[in-house]
């Protein structure tokens, strides 16, 4: 089931310029991006809003869900202001166990994640908050208990300290499987995000990840149906495999060849 919705997707937002192809982004280009999105006219909906709109209300309304993975503190003071500004929200995926203290999972100097008075915070100015499990594990590299708690226990937590239903799931690293879409359906999600890859599905929702020195007309091209469109074929259709891998084959030459 090919759903055709528009939801990008962040990390960080930095004061500083991350090299290019990063997933953190600066703040500058954040904002050229959030000015692109309010001067064209378009309407940012919590994602799980978003998901309750049909396909035709999604592109007439020209709506789109902005989420980002992991919680860091620094949302408040680089990205919040921002969005703020043009009156738009977010979605925020949260990893459940670390609330207030370090990322754990990148190998990288930990980063501070939001604590639960500031997420709270954010909520009562319009941010939602969902699931990113407890501790940002590759699930299919999990026993299924193991991957169970991760899926229960988040959702739960989120539900008992904001006191509001927990409705989405997105999967760290954007891994997982069929037996994982199975599970986050058992246990009460109702959708879970991806980011681009694997089958097109309400329990795989592609995002487009936003990188570090793509331009503008790159972020407005990642917008449009067209793009959806292309990657749907690219990934979902026998010959846009078949293409794909072709692609792949083929000689890289540093120079054009005689």
């Amino acid at each position: 089931m090919f759903i055709d919705a528009t939801i990008v997707n962040y990390h960080q937002i930095t004061e500083n310029n991350p090299p290019k192809g990063s997933l953190n982004i600066s703040a500058r280009q954040f904002m050229c991006q959030m000015y692109y999105l309010y001067t064209h006219s378009y309407r940012c909906l919590p994602l799980s809003k978003l998901l309750q709109l049909s396909e035709s209300e999604r592109r007439r309304s020209k709506a789109l869900a902005i989420t980002f993975d992991d919680g860091y503190e620094d949302f408040i003071t680089t990205a919040y202001p921002i969005l703020h500004h043009y009156n738009f929200t977010a979605t925020l995926f949260i990893v459940t166990d670390l609330v207030g203290q370090y990322n754990s999972w990148d190998g990288k100097a930990k980063t501070p994640l939001l604590a639960w008075e500031q997420i709270k915070r954010l909520r009562d100015k319009g941010f939602s908050f969902e699931s990113h499990t407890c501790t940002h594990p590759i699930l299919t590299k999990l026993p299924q208990e193991q991957s169970w708690h991760e899926l229960t226990a988040s959702k739960a937590c989120l539900e008992a300290k904001l006191g509001q239903e927990a409705h989405v799931l997105a999967y760290p690293y954007g891994d997982s499987d069929q037996n994982i879409w199975e599970m986050a359906k058992a246990v009460g999600y109702k959708a879970a995000c991806g980011i681009g890859t694997g089958k097109n599905d309400p329990f795989n929702l592609w995002r487009w990840v936003c990188r570090a020195g793509e331009d503008i007309s790159t972020f407005a091209f990642k917008l449009s149906p067209l793009y959806r469109y292309l990657y749907h074929l690219r990934k979902e259709t026998r010959m846009g495999r078949m293409l794909s891998k072709l692609t792949h084959s083929l000689p890289v030459h540093s120079t054009p060849p005689n």
